[in-house]
């Protein structure tokens, strides 16, 4: 028996993550995975920007950091306090014993497991639409080619894992 249009429809609206979108809608029913919590938060000018959230692996992460433009740095200068903090959040994961040794540092790449952090370049359209991303938007298309700013993002649920000076 096929599943209904509509059901299906809205399986699929459901499980979109909270967003732009969400927090400036004006109409009054949510369609993502903040259930109406963050639903048109961002209408008014005394509101917060709630967390960025995305879905990676079947699994829910945050956005924690995003890389910072140094004038006159180096690219490895800039990227290393993610690559670092990343580092330090995985060996944290081992130390809890939530993930082995190998799984972190080993099949990153191709693991089917939603690990406990992942550092994503950013795309075109994020730097454009995030506030977070702003900073590289006077950036030239082919400084944007070379390198595109990297952010973390951190499992939901180990959250705890990231150190308080981030």
């Amino acid at each position: 028996m096929p599943i209904p249009k509509q059901t299906l429809i809205q399986a699929l609206i459901t499980e979109a993550t909270c967003g732009d979108a969400c927090w400036h809608a004006r109409e009054d029913i949510c369609h993502c995975s903040c259930n109406g919590k963050n639903h048109g938060c961002l209408r008014t000018e005394d509101e917060q920007q709630p967390n960025r959230t995305r879905k990676i692996k079947d699994a829910m992460y945050q956005l924690v950091v995003v890389e910072t433009i140094k004038p006159d740095a180096c690219i490895a200068e800039t990227t290393r306090p993610i690559y670092t903090l990343g580092r330090d959040i995985d060996n944290r994961a081992i130390d809890a014993k939530l993930f082995e040794n190998y799984e972190l540092h080993g099949c990153k790449s191709y693991c089917d497991k939603p690990l406990p952090m992942y550092i994503k370049s950013a795309t075109d359209g994020e730097i454009k639409r995030w506030p977070e991303l702003s900073q590289w938007r006077n950036k030239s298309e082919l400084e944007l080619i070379i390198h595109k700013p990297l952010t973390l993002w951190v499992r939901i649920d180990l959250l705890y894992l990231v150190p308080e000076n981030k």
